[in-house]
């Protein structure tokens, strides 16, 4: 079922599904609703639910999370971006995990783009025998972009802190030159160096050196495509 308001500033969309087997029934629902408070900000909800019970078993899982988006008209240098979600899974064990992000960026000119992020993760797990354990993990980002020599080179860099309430924590930093060789194209070399571990979470920030190469798949590259074979 879809819905909107008169004016097409809110809309939202929900959903029922239930499944009849011989081992069993599986439920899912979900709703979504999303709409523009001001001409600033626009929000969005959503919530997911899922039950399993084929073969004896009692599998739920909920997923909800809620966000907003801030851009000022009068200024749209700026960008905020903020989210929340709410997990509970349970089958054998019982796992409940609140996560939140809020990133923001600023374009200070027309080469040059700051950037910051604030993001977190709580999750407590509890076994049919009562015993459970939580952690708390949290990380701070920052960052800068800048482009120059009409725009076909740019130098980034960055530098992030994430530790969790164990006492562990983790630094890095890292810097990136690109090069725009035309339209669509980028060639980028940059390196990491990572200090400090956080348990469960080395992936989060890889140290060494990498080659990145992306590709704008628009109708431009096929028309660079057929120039190329003479079409």
């Amino acid at each position: 079922m879809k819905w909107h308001s008169a004016d097409d500033t809110w809309v939202g969309d929900a959903d029922l599904d239930t499944t009849w087997e011989e081992s069993g029934t599986t439920h899912y629902a979900s709703i979504d609703l999303a709409g523009k408070v001001t001409p600033d900000l626009t929000v969005l909800g959503r919530s997911r639910v899922a039950l399993d019970r084929r073969n004896g078993n009692d599998f739920r899982r909920m997923r909800t999370r809620v966000g907003a988006a801030y851009r000022p008209m009068e200024d749209p240098r700026l960008k905020v971006l903020a989210w929340y979600e709410h997990r509970l899974e349970q089958k054998h064990n019982r796992t409940e995990t609140h996560m939140w992000s809020l990133d923001a960026s600023y374009e200070a000119d027309e080469n040059l783009r700051l950037n910051g992020k604030y993001a977190g993760q709580h999750q407590k797990v509890e076994t049919a025998g009562g015993i459970s354990a939580a952690t708390t993990t949290q990380l701070l980002q920052a960052g800068l972009h800048y482009e120059f020599g009409d725009d076909r080179f740019q130098v980034g860099v960055n530098a992030a802190h994430l530790w969790d309430n164990d006492g562990n924590s983790a630094n890095g930093v890292g810097a990136e030159f690109g090069f725009v060789p035309r339209k669509g194209t980028l060639l980028a070399i940059g390196y990491n160096q990572a200090s400090g571990h956080v348990a469960r979470q080395g992936d989060l920030y890889q140290d060494g050196a990498y080659l990145r190469f992306n590709l704008l798949l628009d109708n431009s590259l096929w028309d660079q495509l057929d120039g190329f074979l003479g079409n």
